[in-house]
């Protein structure tokens, strides 16, 4: 619709709005045009629950322990356990048992496992720990 032969058209509230009703819109001329309230809202809500829905999927962790003090305890009341297991197999192998053991009954993660059997060892048997850098050195690359 054109005013007095020129090529604004009206837009809402008086507002002259350049504009051409022969040619589709472009992006430039699209800046230019009122948006309406409902459609802005629906836009900042869509774009809050986007930036909601990323936020939620990129911080979702592994779970872990809560404190360092909950895979302390774990260690000290299985430590005799650990090094009972370790001095009955005292190889790469039996370590690897232990922490896929310590693992799947204690619900931990692998990184956490690692810790509690390192901490057992540490505190009640250290004559293990050779076992410990070597299965580290492993796991590595690093020759022991």
């Amino acid at each position: 619709m054109r005013v007095n032969g020129s090529k604004s058209t009206p837009g809402g509230l008086g507002v002259i709005v350049p504009g051409d009703d022969d040619r589709p819109a472009t992006l430039s001329k699209e800046l230019g045009r009122r948006v309406r309230p409902r459609t802005f809202r629906r836009f900042v809500v869509l774009f809050m629950a986007g930036w909601l829905a990323a936020a939620a999927l990129t911080t979702a962790g592994v779970v872990r322990a809560d404190t360092d003090r909950e895979l302390l305890q774990y260690a000290v009341q299985h430590e005799a356990l650990i090094c009972g297991q370790l001095a009955a197999d005292p190889t790469v192998g039996g370590l690897d048992g232990i922490l896929a053991r310590v693992q799947y009954i204690g619900d931990f993660t692998a990184f956490d496992s690692g810790r509690i059997v390192a901490m057992a060892v540490q505190d009640a048997c250290p004559h293990f720990l050779p076992v410990l850098r070597q299965y580290a050195a492993m796991y590595a690359g690093v020759a022991a």
